[in-house]
């Protein structure tokens, strides 16, 4: 992220990684608030107070790499992804 001024754009991802994002980050209707209340907050005041720690870290990797892996496998490959 040093290099990039610390800017994280869509143009960065490839075709895939832009659509699981719209997918899982959408916050209408994706999971990535879902995931983080009930794994990182679940007893704190507010997502706002989740420690930002590797084990949090590693924790919420594990948990979009399963539903990575989960959109994969139901994802139509050769209609969406080109």
């Amino acid at each position: 992220m040093d290099y990039m001024d610390g800017v994280f754009l869509s143009s960065d991802l490839t075709r895939e990684g832009y659509l699981f994002t719209e997918y899982y980050f959408d916050f209408n209707n994706g999971y990535y608030l879902s995931d983080i209340e009930s794994n990182l907050a679940l007893e704190l005041p507010s997502l706002f107070n989740i420690e930002d720690s590797l084990i949090n870290f590693n924790m919420i990797c594990g948990i979009i790499n399963d539903r990575f892996t989960t959109w994969k496998s139901n994802y139509d490959q050769d209609e969406q992804i080109q």
